[in-house]
């Protein structure tokens, strides 16, 4: 059966997150080229490091508020000023509070090798109050599902970044600190320009104590599956920068640089889908949608992830330099499991937009706990490519676990989960087709009204 919130526009809504994705997927590629060959494998290793830092402590200490304002707005879109309040002024307390905390724990977190990071790994500490004000305000956006703003605004900060490493590049003025501090410039982007267009829900608005408490709640039983995501997508960095050399740390970068440019497939499900099935009011319709969009993330993961990993064997070289050759065999198990990763993670949102969050935080602490396990053996006898094997084992565990509960607890049939049966390829033809034909009904409506006038 198919659900009704797919048919009534909600097509147009994940066109436009694809296309926003495939953006996001572009300017990722890019900038990893533009930093790899300005760079070098050391500081490529070097920047890679003061970014995790900051970027894993704002995703850590998230709350989940974006998923929690999304979540309560799709529920009740009457609720969307309070809710919107609430959760901006909770995101500017916690990361101001989380900059305070990590500014004295970066010294602890770095190598005493390169205690020369320490100073911009701090400054990049201001990126926590960027990563948390910014995504809960679209958050906003994608509960009152305005996906053309959601969509619009993601590409931002990417787009931003990169233009600014092409001046860069064009100047010669390539340093390690303006990487830095122009990556942040680029992600306060949203946060400004989404706070201007929102601020009448946000200035001033007395801040109701109920619904403070309701979106820290929501937030936090949406917040330890993603805690428990983010730990197992994010470790297989901390364990590099802790025990791999700087050119190990570079080669590994330009893997999961390659890798990631599969990322944004899957957010269209995670995003859009998100808000669909959260806002479905009959528990079979969700389900239903929630089988149709794993059945879709399947083929489209699959099909991308064959594509470059068919390719990573002269794209590392050719575009990223001879010097990174030692990244192509990381990159292969690197791009499985990122299609691996991208498949769960569709399934674990769907449970969540349905009240689940439970299952996700026992099948990434099970996949976590057998990458901490693998990792450091692997990285030391095969280098970066041992880490990637170990990332691969530890996302197909964490699949296994999310399906086996899907088809156990929420009684849906395993055929129905499955993308590449008959059925479910000829209904992902269907639809494929369905949007060309829309598209080019459009487009051939425009160009008529064009030449007509």
């Amino acid at each position: 059966m198919k659900s009704k919130t797919w048919s009534r526009g909600m097509k147009g809504a994940y066109l436009g997150a694809y296309v926003s994705g495939m953006a996001i997927k572009v300017f990722g590629v890019a900038t990893g080229i533009l930093t790899a060959r300005l760079l070098g494998p050391a500081g490529r290793g070097d920047l890679a490091t003061v970014f995790f830092l900051g970027s894993f402590a704002a995703a850590i200490g998230s709350f989940a508020l974006p998923q929690a304002t999304s979540y309560l707005i799709s529920k009740d879109p009457h609720r969307e000023a309070d809710v919107a309040c609430a959760g901006f002024w909770l995101a500017v307390v916690l990361g101001v509070i989380q900059i305070a905390l990590y500014w004295f724990l970066v010294p602890l977190l770095i190598p005493g090798g390169r205690a020369a990071l320490i100073g911009l790994a701090r400054w990049f500490l201001l990126y926590i109050l960027a990563g948390q004000v910014g995504p809960t305000l679209l958050g906003v956006d994608q509960g009152a599902r305005r996906f053309s703003q959601f969509n619009l605004f993601q590409t931002l900060p990417p787009g931003a970044y990169l233009a600014g490493l092409c001046v860069a590049w064009l100047s010669g003025f390539a340093t390690l600190r303006f990487f830095v501090l122009w990556n942040l410039a680029a992600n306060f982007l949203v946060p400004l320009c989404r706070g201007i267009a929102l601020s009448r829900r946000l200035f001033p608005r007395l801040l109701a104590a109920r619904v403070l408490r309701e979106i820290f709640k929501q937030g936090w039983s949406f917040h330890l599956p993603t805690l428990a995501g983010l730990a197992l997508w994010r470790t297989d960095m901390g364990i590099m920068v802790r025990y791999a050399t700087a050119e190990q740390i570079g080669y590994y970068a330009v893997a999961l640089a390659v890798a990631m440019g599969q990322s944004g497939m899957s957010s269209p499900f995670t995003q859009i889908g998100f808000a669909a099935i959260a806002g479905e009011k009959e528990p079979e319709r969700a389900k239903s949608l929630l089988a149709r969009q794993f059945r879709f993330a399947q083929i489209v993961l699959v099909c991308t992830s064959l594509i470059l990993g068919g390719s990573a064997f002269w794209l590392i070289p050719t575009v990223f330099g001879k010097d990174f050759a030692g990244a192509i065999t990381a990159a292969y198990f690197l791009v499985a499991a990122t299609a691996v990763g991208g498949v769960a993670q569709v399934l674990e949102y769907g449970l969540r937009a349905m009240g689940q969050p439970r299952p996700g935080v026992f099948s990434n602490l099970a996949a976590l706990v057998l990458l901490c396990a693998l990792g450091p053996l692997l990285l030391g006898s095969y280098g970066a490519t041992g880490m990637a094997i170990a990332v691969l084992a530890g996302q197909v565990v964490n699949l296994v676990c999310l399906t086996v509960y899907t088809t156990t607890r929420l009684a849906l049939p395993a055929s129905l989960l499955w993308g590449f049966s008959p059925a479910g390829l000829f209904d992902f033809v269907s639809l494929a087709r369905e949007t060309v034909l829309r598209i080019g009904r459009s487009v051939t409506s425009a160009v008529w009204k064009e030449t007509g006038e």
